[in-house]
């Protein structure tokens, strides 16, 4: 996959970002933030019907509890992405904050 990247604001980091794949292919990637919850099993249930993959980002405060919805997305061929712990905005803050908000370390 070709990916365009963007350096600023996230050189301080030593970060890219990425927006957009090959624009040759007939791709659209999935992606749902601040899971899991109640609706993570039922959109699981519309992907595996439509055998299609989606990446999970998932709020470390909510892991604890929905173990098994976390291993039913890899079980399933999706993925799962870090969104932080408490969902604080990053932009900005320094990398110690940064670094603890991901790894949960305060």
């Amino acid at each position: 996959m070709y990916w365009i990247t963007l350096i600023w604001p996230f050189e301080k980091l030593g970060k890219n970002i990425y927006f957009h794949g090959s624009r040759d292919k007939k791709e659209v990637a999935l992606t749902f933030d601040d899971g899991p919850s109640e609706q993570t099993t039922k959109i699981l249930d519309i992907l595996k019907k439509n055998n299609a993959r989606a990446t999970f980002f998932i709020l470390g405060k909510k892991v604890k509890g929905n173990e098994e919805i976390l291993k039913r997305i890899v079980y399933e061929g999706s993925e799962i992405g870090n969104h932080s712990y408490n969902h604080n905005k990053l932009l900005f803050k320094d990398k110690e904050f940064i670094y603890n908000e991901i790894k949960n370390r305060r």
